[in-house]
């Protein structure tokens, strides 16, 4: 079985004008934080997978605002990949970290820790209204 294409999503909360990451707990850039994110399973909606990634990283529960970045490149694998990250309003739940992330916090814009990912450096340092 062969993967035509990995679609990938990321949900940007922000409180207080701070920004939930979380540590990563497994793979090559564990240690690492990120926007939370993840696959999107076989026949679900971006906008279902996102809210879903969220939740079952940092238990919070959120709804979309928006479509805010979109990103289309090769995994290493050689794969197509297709990324999306969505600005989601916070709606409930209390922060804990849990799944594949080993921590989850609201960081400022220069509190920030060291990123996994180029793309939510990217979306943190262009596309937020964090001050």
């Amino acid at each position: 079985m062969s993967i035509d294409q990995i679609l990938g999503v990321a949900g940007v909360v922000i409180q207080n004008n701070k920004l939930l990451l979380v540590k990563r707990k497994y793979g090559s850039k564990k240690g690492l934080w990120c926007i939370p994110c993840g696959k999107v399973e076989p026949n679900e909606e971006l906008e279902v997978a996102v809210v879903r990634e969220v939740l079952e990283e940092t238990h919070l529960n959120t709804e979309i605002i928006k479509k805010i970045h979109q990103v289309c490149s090769t995994h290493r694998r050689g794969v197509p990949y297709e990324g999306t990250w969505f600005l989601l309003n916070f709606t409930g739940g209390t922060l804990q970290a849990d799944d594949d992330a080993e921590d989850a916090a609201f960081f400022s814009k220069h509190e920030l820790p060291e990123l996994a990912f180029p793309d939510d450096a990217f979306v943190i340092n262009n596309l937020l209204p964090l001050g």
